[in-house]
């Protein structure tokens, strides 16, 4: 069967060296990890379609549960405007990749991850982090810091916001995350030193 859907690609990373496992978050089958062969090398036909944040329409080769990408569309691929920015969304396609079961489709968070990288702006982060954390279904809701993060006009409540006040909120995200896992986000740590940096 010959499927159709957008994507977000969550990760690639290089298995061996003619082979590359790609997490795809798509919007009408959630999740699924699939093997591109040939990614990265000097000539290929890829054409650096599976980099993390890319957002594609897709066409796929459906057999069982074995998917084989057979076609792809660019639909948005993101700018690099500082290395905070890339960090910030290493961190949300990291805890994203993390959280979402595979094969489970969750179009409302979907649409919610299309929103925070088109176009791409810090604050919508923590806005991001909340719902997926709502979405998980392992909210503390007496949690008043995240759950004002998922209420209405929270981007414009963000911008009176401090940045020690918005560094509390993404620690709380990220430790409900990582409780949630059972290990620490790397991606987290890697954001910290960026918003750190003298340069930003």
């Amino acid at each position: 069967m010959t499927a159709k859907t957008k994507a977000v690609i969550l990760d690639n990373r290089r298995v061996c060296d003619n082979k590359n496992r790609v997490v795809v978050f798509t919007e009408q089958y959630g999740k699924l990890i699939t093997a591109v062969a040939g990614y990265g090398k000097p000539v290929n036909h890829w054409g650096g379609a599976f980099e993390g944040g890319n957002i594609l329409e897709l066409s796929f080769l459906k057999k069982s549960s074995f998917y084989t990408i057979t076609g792809w569309e660019m639909i948005y691929s993101p700018q690099e405007s500082s290395v905070m920015d890339f960090a910030a969304r290493e961190l949300i396609l990291d805890a994203t990749n993390e959280i979402v079961p595979v094969n489970d489709p969750e179009q409302g968070l979907f649409k919610w991850l299309v929103w925070c990288l088109r176009p791409f702006r810090i604050r919508k982060m923590y806005a991001y982090l909340a719902r997926l954390i709502y979405q998980g279904g392992f909210l503390d809701f007496s949690d008043k810091m995240i759950i004002s993060a998922l209420e209405n006009n929270f981007e414009k409540n963000l911008e009176k916001s401090s940045p020690e006040e918005l560094a509390r909120l993404l620690k709380r995200e990220v430790d409900f995350i990582q409780n949630f896992t059972g290990y620490p986000l790397i991606s987290y740590d890697f954001f910290k030193k960026a918003f750190l940096s003298p340069a930003q």
